[in-house]
């Protein structure tokens, strides 16, 4: 079961979070003062990264655990505690800074049944040899013992793999969260029931617009759109947490299509909302898909308004990486996370097109590895 915290949940569940972070901290460091100083430092940054006026508005409540951001894992748990135990020590200079791996990207697979115009992985889809099983094990288990917090499972389509997918993830969806990229296809309520028992927290149905035709287009096949909802209902039905993905292009960036999108999501019962900029990558390189500046103060606008004010407070959280990236840089190239494609290299993000190492690498624990990632993005 999910369910939206009223306004007097909200603020005790901020109080818990809150006094366990700081209970976290003074183990860290023995000295209040210093630990308030620190603590007010990281939520300046915070702030500036994700615009000041937000802060934990919204929380979903999802199987005994509750939930406020995207890539923040649910609390009270072990991967909540690793995330923010990282994050401490590297506001109190314990971590290097800039190498806090939080999260990956992994693509587990090149099969899909869709041919979408924004796909970054086209070109490695169309070769052959598919990890073996054992290989994405090795993968997952690498950063697992890394100290990820949470993995989220793409492809190709991932859901193409749904018989394999409690195999890969049995051993350590206590301590991860564990997310599926889809485009809604195979999220059949005994698939959905599958991959819940398996332990996974929730589900990015990716939906390219709220107009059923435009979003077929999009993705090149007349039945997505309704895979996709169909895969909500049952993502609901379920009690994952569900988020819908959208490329958001230039074609489709307006003030009204924005807030009928969100329209749609929370009629949908999605409790967050993940907005992509088009980048050069795969089928997108080399075309003309970069947004204008009105276009951009149009997102961001939206992405203020639907995160602060009180009249939205029951929409969902709305999760835009170009706001925080034109302030504070990419968090790929292992600084918040890195990408694993179907051939199991690593990328800064899903959209560099270099490689810079294989997957399972003992470098990948050194900083001078992170110093790397982020020169080449």
């Amino acid at each position: 079961m999910r369910t939206r915290l009223n306004r007097l949940q909200t603020e005790w569940i901020r109080a818990r979070i809150s006094f366990h972070l700081i209970s976290m901290a003074l183990k860290i460091c023995s000295n209040p003062f210093r630990v308030f100083k620190k603590l007010q430092q990281l939520r300046s940054w915070y702030d500036l990264t994700f615009y000041e006026n937000i802060g934990i508005r919204k929380i979903y409540r999802s199987q005994d655990r509750y939930f406020f951001r995207l890539h923040v894992p649910g609390w009270p748990s072990e991967a909540y505690k690793k995330l923010m135990r990282a994050e401490l020590e590297e506001v109190f200079g314990v971590r290097h800074r800039g190498s806090m791996l939080q999260f990956i990207i992994f693509a587990i697979t090149k099969q899909c049944p869709l041919r979408c115009m924004h796909c970054s992985e086209w070109d490695r889809m169309r070769t052959p040899n598919e990890m073996s099983v054992e290989r994405l094990k090795g993968i997952l288990q690498y950063y697992q013992d890394s100290g990820v917090s949470q993995i989220l499972l793409s492809g190709g389509e991932p859901m193409t793999m749904v018989d394999q997918i409690p195999e890969l993830i049995s051993d350590s969806h206590e301590k991860i969260d564990y997310w599926i990229l889809s485009s809604g296809y195979n999220l059949t309520p005994e698939n959905v029931e599958k991959i819940k028992t398996a332990g996974v927290t929730g589900v990015f149905i990716s939906i390219d617009h709220w107009l059923p035709e435009k979003h077929n287009t999009f993705r090149d096949n007349g039945r997505s759109f309704k895979w996709a909802s169909e895969a909500a209902e049952n993502v609901k039905k379920a009690g994952l947490l569900l988020c819908l993905s959208i490329c958001a292009t230039k074609e489709f960036v307006s003030t009204e299509n924005l807030w009928q999108y969100a329209g749609m999501a929370k009629q949908m019962n999605a409790q967050f909302i993940q907005l992509l900029d088009p980048k050069q990558a795969g089928r997108f390189k080399q075309r003309d898909i970069d947004l204008s500046q009105q276009q951009i103060e149009e997102i961001e606008q939206f992405y203020r308004d639907i995160n602060s004010k009180s009249a939205y407070r029951d929409w969902p959280v709305v999760l835009y990486g170009g706001y925080s990236m034109r302030r504070t840089g990419c968090f790929g190239g292992g600084k918040r996370f890195l990408f694993i494609d179907t051939n199991g290299d690593v990328h800064s993000c899903p959209f560099c097109e270099s490689t810079t190492c294989e997957a399972c690498t003992k470098d990948i624990k050194k900083p001078a590895f992170y110093s790397t990632l982020q020169i080449s993005q």
